[in-house]
């Protein structure tokens, strides 16, 4: 309670000092002389806020630091390639399917693994997702003798096999194209 006081009483001091002793604090002198010599001549025209006062200087531009670099236009659309033009994947690449003697090779291929199989905790694999990471290093690649006999996989895929899924799936981003689930079909 006496740090309260004693607070309240050393702000309630100075804000006496300042009202009744105005000497002892200078920047409250000159704003007080400022205000007085403008009361004291009234005839002198004083500065509106459109009228620049001749005390103030005038605004100039700084110069820009030689060491920062100046900000480069937006680049224009018109230097970007054709739509058509772009790296992009033609729609034959983008559609993988497989034939319906592809699954019956690729059961004959797989038909060993299935007694190794926990179908009761199996992945789910979709189209158009990517191979999930836990995942990706358990795929094995399909026997060169079965992708001949498959239709041709686009550049950047590869055919993989995992617990009874035959997926194609894009070497840089792991997504999957098409997949076969060996266990339902």
């Amino acid at each position: 309670m006496r740090k309260y006081s004693s607070t309240f009483a050393m702000l309630f001091g100075l804000t006496i000092a300042l009202l009744f002793a105005p000497a002892a604090f200078p920047a409250a002198l000159q704003q007080q002389g400022q205000s007085s010599n403008q009361e004291e001549h009234p005839s002198r025209p004083q500065p509106t806020r459109r009228q620049k006062s001749s005390s103030q200087p005038a605004h100039q531009p700084t110069a820009r630091p030689q060491n920062q670099p100046t900000r480069q236009p937006a680049p224009s659309h018109a230097n970007r390639p054709a739509e058509s033009q772009r790296n992009r994947p033609t729609s034959s690449q983008r559609n993988y399917n497989f034939r319906s003697q592809d699954v019956s090779r690729l059961r004959s291929q797989y038909r060993s693994s299935y007694s190794h199989i926990n179908r009761g905790r199996r992945p789910h694999f979709y189209r158009g997702r990517p191979i999930p990471l836990s995942y990706r290093r358990r795929f094995q690649p399909v026997p060169p003798g079965i992708i001949t006999y498959l239709p041709p996989v686009p550049p950047g895929y590869a055919v993989g096999y995992y617990d009874g899924y035959v997926v194609v799936y894009s070497l840089a981003t792991f997504a999957i194209l098409n997949l076969i689930d060996l266990m339902t079909q």
